[in-house]
């Protein structure tokens, strides 16, 4: 009878194959077959421990995202109420997880190969809002921006996927100069003490029809 380590080891070892194929091929491309052919464990035994891929493929998505947490939480321990320079950093920090976090990259950036039936760019969206909520907080938010209504999945990490685009077609000390700027950019428009009027974009753009003809 199996003990419980040797239960944890086997399921350890199944998530590290995985991990790595998936990595490289994508969701997709790899089979259970394929992952068990690299553990020398039974496909059988494959099934006592994960119900099907798509199990697998979120306990490794889940492990991911945990980690970036645990990093994120770290650094937030010590950290001041509007210490732009260190959230600059833990901003940076996550950005630099998911880009060289093949899988999660990949998904981000709507590669078929890389999403499975459960797991897709807003799953992992959702996943990554709460993070980024909870840098937030350590801002001193401007008084007329409430996060309750702006800090909205879709419109506030629509930027996302286009700076993980851009990691592919610029030199890394070029991408990480225009991260760093665009970071900066949004860290101070969250703490801006301007208060903007808010005139809504409709209405820019009904005034901005009739007076070119448009």
């Amino acid at each position: 009878m199996s003990t419980n380590k040797e239960k944890l080891d086997k399921a350890t070892t199944i998530l590290q194959a995985a991990e790595k194929l998936f990595s490289k091929y994508g969701y997709k491309k790899v089979s259970v077959d394929e992952i068990v052919k690299t553990t020398n464990i039974a496909k059988g035994t494959f099934y006592l421990y994960f119900q099907h891929k798509d199990d697998l493929y979120n306990k490794i998505i889940n492990e991911y995202f945990e980690k970036k947490m645990k990093y994120t939480q770290t650094a937030l321990g010590d950290i001041q109420k509007g210490e732009k320079e260190k959230l600059l950093e833990i901003m940076i920090g996550n950005l630099f997880f998911l880009i060289n976090t093949p899988i999660l990259r990949e998904i981000f950036l709507q590669n078929s190969n890389y999403i499975s039936e459960t797991i897709n760019r807003d799953v992992l969206k959702n996943k990554n809002m709460k993070i980024i909520k909870s840098i937030v907080k350590t801002l001193a938010i401007r008084k007329d921006f409430d996060t309750t209504k702006h800090m909205h999945e879709e419109e506030e990490f629509a930027f996302l996927p286009i700076i993980l685009s851009t990691y592919k077609q610029k030199t890394p000390e070029m991408f990480w100069k225009c991260t760093e700027n665009l970071l900066k950019i949004w860290i101070d428009g969250l703490t801006s003490n301007y208060e903007w009027k808010n005139k809504p974009t409709a209405s820019i753009i009904n005034d901005l029809g009739k007076e070119l003809g448009i």
